[in-house]
């Protein structure tokens, strides 16, 4: 019985990590397209700016 509950808390483990990663990686590039669309913002106010 406990075997078969550790393995079972293994694998729901393995899923949770995996789904954190993806949490990751969606924030990681939000934060990438925020910066990117800081940067464009900020080179076309210096271009068009005064």
């Amino acid at each position: 019985m406990g075997n078969k509950m550790i393995g079972l808390s293994a694998r729901e483990s393995k899923r949770e990590i995996r789904k954190q990663r993806l949490h990751v990686l969606a924030y990681v590039g939000l934060g990438i397209l925020a910066l990117a669309t800081v940067v464009v913002v900020v080179i076309a106010l210096r271009r068009w700016g005064p």
